[in-house]
């Protein structure tokens, strides 16, 4: 049977890391996972779908571990190591980081609005005060 307006179409195909999981749980190792997805480059588009290869890539980092780097272009290893704790560390800063901004850009809005309140009148009135008619 032919097929209606088929045509011949390159590409290419590929995997990739889309969702990186850091677990930090209390009183347990932390541990990483990496989501991974299937990329098809036909002509001018690009099509995604979740990888389904069963349980997410990834486990407990080894805190005393080394990572082995890796060429991002070619994936050839570099002969450099970083240690785990390394980038460890580098995630918890940047979360650090990212969260006092956060949180001083809150307090500055906080009392941006302080500031801009006082000048209103202000009435107070107890919460359980009943109106008594005589």
């Amino acid at each position: 049977m032919a097929l209606y307006r088929e045509s011949p179409i390159s590409g290419s195909t590929y995997r990739r890391a889309f969702h990186v999981i850091m677990e930090n749980s209390l009183n347990k190792l932390p541990k990483v996972f990496y989501i991974e997805e299937d990329v098809v480059i036909l002509s001018n588009n690009v099509i995604t779908t979740t990888a389904v290869t069963g349980p997410p890539l990834g486990g407990v980092v080894n805190a005393n571990g080394v990572i082995e780097l890796r060429d991002v272009v070619t994936k050839e290893p570099t002969g450099q190591y970083v240690p785990a704790s390394l980038v460890y560390a580098a995630l918890y800063s940047d979360y650090i980081n990212r969260a006092e901004a956060r949180d001083a850009a809150e307090a500055a809005l906080l009392a941006q609005s302080l500031t801009v309140n006082t000048s209103a009148e202000v009435s107070v009135v107890a919460p359980d005060a009943a109106v008594v008619e005589e």
